[in-house]
């Protein structure tokens, strides 16, 4: 039977030593960029969008697999225990696919991925 240590593992001193040099070295690096580059740097963040804001396209994987699951007549809360997040992580997800396929309803939801479906298996 499995327990759990009366005391969380602590990572190594050489394991702190080098996590500790390398912050150590980010913000001296960091310290050392002009106010201008230190801007653009922020700006820049994790790059472009790669897919579509809008559209079948937009839809992230997790996104798509929740339309997938309301098309097959899951429950939000059936959803979230297959998916293993939470109901309020199926709810956020279906905002966000309501949103970029423009649908009001989960029926008109399913019926467009049923519809989309059936055009996808014709081609």
């Amino acid at each position: 039977m499995f327990a759990w240590p009366s005391t969380p593992a602590r990572p190594s001193s050489a394991r702190r030593d080098s996590t500790a040099r390398r912050a150590g070295a980010a913000f001296d690096e960091g310290r050392a960029l002009s106010l201008d580059d230190a801007v653009a740097f922020a700006r820049r963040g994790r790059g472009g969008r790669r897919r579509p804001d809008t559209g079948w396209d937009g839809l992230t994987p997790t996104e798509a697999k929740v339309v997938e699951l309301v098309a097959a007549g899951l429950t939000n809360r059936e959803i979230a225990a297959k998916l293993f997040v939470s109901l309020a992580t199926v709810k956020t997800h279906l905002i966000h696919v309501f949103t970029k396929l423009d649908v009001r309803s989960r029926a008109e939801l399913a019926s467009a991925a049923t519809s989309r479906a059936i055009e996808r298996s014709k081609s």
